[in-house]
């Protein structure tokens, strides 16, 4: 399901992505926002205060900041706190023209998607000739993103477990992946993540890992040049010939097939 909540393009003064690291105890604030800030904590925590209301922000987690609001954040007491962030200044009320975006949850869960778009929005900017229109476009994305994901992963957000352990298995598809593993990262006990994942995805986590394993494969194969022996090492396969059981056992096809299908224009 794709998010209802469609951005506009809209002009802007300015569009910056940025990195810092706060040291253990530090304090941000009290601002008066009049620009929309996405903050991606990798590490540490936030405590953030907007206009009264108080809650907590761990990493691994988005934070939306919105015109009109006033913020301050006191950073983890135990650890240094890095995040990235990405500052839009709209040239047009974004209250009246986008008024949705101020019922979107302040905090998400930080999505694969958003991680590498601001990857790519660091190392763009970092030319000398950036074109500035195409930057703002990829600001533009990371709202769009952030809105799809409040969206798209509702039951996630009520079990952030869930969206934890999928935004692991998306960074990790080549490593060895086993449901204690699984329930490490979300801290919870095997039991209840198959329960969670259950309830909310119709599956159980190693199932989910397998079918985006399937998944990516079947991308890589019709979007790749690499070798079939390459693309099932990426996606975690232990070998070509489970690799090659798996896609013809979801496409009726083997890997060969799908991707001489695929490159002759007839799939």
């Amino acid at each position: 399901m794709r998010s209802s909540l469609r951005i506009p393009r809209f002009e802007m003064n300015r569009c910056k992505a940025g990195t810092v690291i706060y040291p253990i105890s530090g304090k941000y604030g009290p601002r008066l926002y009049n620009e929309i800030q996405l903050v991606l904590l990798n590490s540490g925590s936030m405590e953030v205060d907007i206009d009264g209301n108080l809650f907590k922000v761990n990493m691994g987690h988005v934070l939306l900041i919105l015109p009109g609001q006033t913020v301050s954040i006191q950073f983890s007491k135990l650890s240094e706190s890095w995040h990235r962030w990405v500052t839009i200044t709209p040239m047009i009320n974004i209250m009246e023209i986008v008024p949705e975006l101020y019922q979107l949850p302040l905090v998400c869960t930080l999505s694969s998607s958003l991680n590498q778009l601001i990857d790519l929005m660091l190392n763009y900017q970092s030319f000398a000739t950036t074109d500035y229109d195409s930057f703002h476009i990829l600001g533009l994305a990371a709202i769009q993103i952030y809105a799809d994901d409040c969206q798209n992963r509702s039951s996630s957000i009520k079990n952030p477990e869930i969206l934890t352990v999928k935004s692991y298995i998306g960074d990790h598809l080549n490593q060895k992946i086993n449901l204690e593993k699984l329930a490490q990262i979300a801290n919870i006990s095997p039991s209840h993540l198959i329960r969670l994942f259950r309830e909310n995805e119709g599956s159980s986590p190693i199932q989910y890992l397998w079918t985006i394993r399937i998944e990516r494969g079947l991308e890589l194969l019709r979007t790749t040049g690499l070798s079939i022996g390459e693309i099932a090492s990426q996606c975690g396969f232990s070998t070509l010939f489970h690799f090659s059981r798996l896609v013809k056992r979801k496409t009726g096809k083997t890997p060969t097939e799908v991707r001489a299908l695929q490159w002759s224009g007839q799939y």
